[in-house]
């Protein structure tokens, strides 16, 4: 049974799976397939979580049979980790999905932010999910999530994509018609500023090269290229240079750290990458009718760090609140972005009382691969599916004939 035990991560960008037993040999998901490049009847679902049932059988058929080897009549048992805010209802519709169609020995189903924690060895914990068109604040105290104290902003990597290419076109770079190449080059230059002061004087064009001098360097761009030999930079000082599929070569600067401030701010108005006309001359108001990407209205969204503030500190406090915001865990496709993770540390301490309290990010054990962070839910259920396995955590095949698809309520809390 343990050969054929699969752990399966319902991403909202990328859908995750591979066998608990090649763990930690194999550092990642043996399959990820991204959900916009699998087609069902010449549509593909925006994640598993929206997508409707006929998608969702499709896709598991795909990856259990095709990519994970299964046979017919000697399935195993499958760890599912679910977005957090799944409702009963649709949990029992997977119950029913795995026992009937596909003919499981076991299911487990946890929600993705309990399964993270455990991923990295703790029980206890905030968790900041950025995934791809949705972060997810869950505080998690012994293994279970508070669901009173779940935040969901419309704020992910894909706003991110969506502000760089904003910010290229406003350079005269059309890339809008390929997300793709968009996307590669968000991995290559995008980044978080230290502070918002650091992220406005990157926008000013006055960042420091080094703490020993005062010389600053130029990240606007100039009104003519061709009449300056002044390139942009990027936050570290040097320029990023990508080559389109068609050969064509663009010159990344600032962009890459203005796309970022979406998440932290999404206040940032379309021009908040424009050097001010004089170094005297403000920034715009960040919270006067500034929008982020798809035309979602700033000023009725907050960024991340108010967000895990309004998590944590809700309904909860002493060593409640001391265990959450001490195992800050950035994790999803998003806490790929450098120094994000600090910035929002950085911005957390800055908003959280009391001050008797430090936050700290939750420490990823040496052991684990570079690659936890994102797919920490996944390395996570592929941990407790031994000992979900030794216990007999499992609902079986006899729970499901006594009880039906309820019977997933009584064995995952």
């Amino acid at each position: 049974m343990e050969g054929n035990m699969c752990v399966i991560d319902c991403g909202t960008h990328t859908f995750k799976a591979g066998y608990a037993y090649n763990f930690p040999s194999e550092e990642e998901p043996r399959v990820q397939i991204p959900l916009d490049t699998f087609k069902l009847n010449g549509s593909s679902p925006s994640s598993v979580e929206k997508g409707g049932i006929k998608e969702l059988e499709a896709l598991l058929r795909h990856t259990l049979y095709d990519r994970l080897g299964w046979i017919d009549g000697y399935e195993g048992c499958v760890v599912v980790a679910e977005p957090v805010l799944t409702s009963r209802s649709e949990r029992e519709n997977l119950t029913q999905l795995m026992f009937e169609k596909f003919n499981v020995n076991g299911l487990y189903v946890q929600d993705q932010a309990v399964l993270s924690l455990y991923g990295v060895g703790k029980v206890s914990g905030c968790v900041i999910d950025i995934g791809h068109d949705k972060t997810d604040v869950s505080a998690v105290l012994e293994g279970q999530t508070c669901q009173s104290t779940v935040r969901r902003i419309p704020l992910g990597g894909r706003h991110v994509t969506e502000r760089l290419s904003q910010l290229l076109e406003q350079r005269g770079v059309k890339v809008s018609n390929s997300v793709k190449s968009v996307e590669v080059l968000k991995e290559m230059c995008a980044h978080a500023a230290d502070s918002e002061e650091h992220y406005e004087n990157v926008m000013r064009g006055a960042i420091e090269k080094d703490a020993s001098t005062t010389a600053a360097v130029s990240t606007s761009f100039p009104a003519d290229p061709a009449a300056s030999d002044a390139q942009p930079t990027s936050l570290t000082g040097s320029p990023v240079t990508y080559t389109l599929p068609d050969g064509t070569q663009i010159i990344v600067g600032n962009e890459g750290c203005c796309a970022v401030e979406t998440l932290l701010r999404p206040g940032v108005t379309a021009t908040a990458c424009q050097r001010p006309p004089s170094d005297s001359a403000m920034l715009p108001d960040q919270g006067q009718g500034g929008r982020v990407s798809a035309g979602i209205e700033a000023g009725h969204i907050p960024g991340i760090p108010e967000t895990v503030i309004s998590c944590v500190e809700t309904g909860y406090e002493g060593n409640l609140r001391r265990a959450a915001l001490e195992n800050l865990l950035v994790c999803g496709g998003g806490s790929c972005i450098p120094n994000l993770s600090q910035r929002l540390l950085r911005e957390i301490r800055g908003l959280s009382s009391p001050p008797s309290i430090t936050p700290a990010l939750c420490p990823i054990p040496e052991y684990l691969p570079p690659s936890t962070s994102r797919s920490a839910a996944w390395l996570g259920g592929a941990v407790v599916a031994r000992v979900v396995l030794n216990q007999s955590g499992f609902v079986t095949k006899w729970d499901y004939e006594e009880a039906g698809p309820q019977a997933v309520h009584r064995r995952c809390s």
